[in-house]
Formats: structure tokens, C-alpha cells, sequence
């Protein structure tokens, strides 16, 4: 792990050190190339005007998006979804379905394992006017381990019915 941090710091410096000049400095051409050239027409004709030109031709062959498909890979896609109806709501879902959760909905309930020194109904007690909280369903095995039982997953205080937009 050390051997890759001083690696990449040594490339940072390097890099910083390589790209300074070219921060601060306006580019030169090395070979006297003049640049200004690309941007000339050659045939002094107005921009405003349309020219065909041969590398416009051959752009227009190289990144032709219909020759990929595209339309047929997005049918594809959407044709699966035209097929599933409308989910019905409840009238509270469509009036709260703009408005933040942390200001609609009330805390999670904390859910704790039912141990058989009664210590989590101690706890539950001491924390029931702060935060719902709950031992139900939930109890330590002989391994130390925490059950619950699989028939009564949807009756456990933690599981919320999830909304499908």
C-alpha cells in the first residue's frame, strides 16, 4: 500500500511539473506550423453559405447513428413497458408523493432481539418515548446468533410496502 501511494505521488509530481509550463505559458507550435491555417476556407466563401466539403462527407459516413441501430435497440426497450398497466395508488400516495419523507412519515422502528434476561425489555422501557422500538419476532438462538422465524417476515416492525412509481 505505501509502495502505491509513493508511486502515485511521484507520477503527481511529474505530471504537475510536465503540464506547468503549458498552464502558465501560451502554446508555441515546435515545427512553425501556423494553426491559424485549419480555420481558413479555402475557397473564401462565407461561412453562412453551405459548402460540401470532403471531410464533412466522410464524417457524416463514419458517425452515422442510424447505421448502429439505435432506433430498433430503444423499440426494444420501450415496447416491454407499453404492455405493463398503470399502477393504482391510494388517495394518501398521489397527495404525499411530492413532499420530503422526513416530513410525512414517522420515525423507523427499532428493531432488537428478545434476549432471555429481559435486558431488551429494559431497554425498550427506557427508549419507547424517544424512538419506536420493538423486540417482537426476533429472539437470540443457542449459538448467540439472532432468529426470526420466516413465516412472519411481513409482520416484523421493520418491513415497509414499497411504493413502485
Amino acid at each position: 500500500m505505501c509502495v502505491l501511494i509513493i508511486v502515485t505521488a511521484i507520477y503527481h509530481f511529474m505530471m504537475r511539473r510536465t503540464l506547468k509550463p503549458l498552464a502558465m505559458y501560451p502554446l508555441q507550435p515546435a515545427d512553425g506550423y501556423d494553426q491559424t491555417a485549419l480555420f481558413d476556407n479555402p475557397e473564401n466563401v462565407p461561412p453562412s453559405e453551405d459548402t460540401t466539403s470532403n471531410r464533412r462527407i466522410f464524417c457524416e459516413k463514419l458517425f452515422n447513428i442510424t447505421k448502429y441501430g439505435q432506433a430498433e435497440l430503444a423499440q426494444e426497450f420501450v415496447a416491454p413497458l407499453a404492455l405493463l398497466e398503470a399502477p393504482v395508488y391510494e388517495s394518501n400516495v398521489k397527495t404525499d408523493v411530492y413532499v420530503n419523507p422526513a416530513l410525512t412519515s414517522r420515525p423507523h422502528t427499532l428493531w432488537i432481539a428478545e434476549d432471555p434476561m429481559d435486558i431488551s425489555k429494559h431497554e425498550i422501557a427506557n427508549t419507547r418515548d424517544i424512538i419506536p422500538i420493538s423486540d417482537a419476532l426476533a429472539r437470540f438462538n443457542e449459538k448467540r446468533k439472532i432468529v426470526w422465524d420466516r413465516n412472519t417476515v411481513l409482520e416484523t416492525p421493520i418491513w415497509e410496502q414499497k411504493i413502485d412509481y
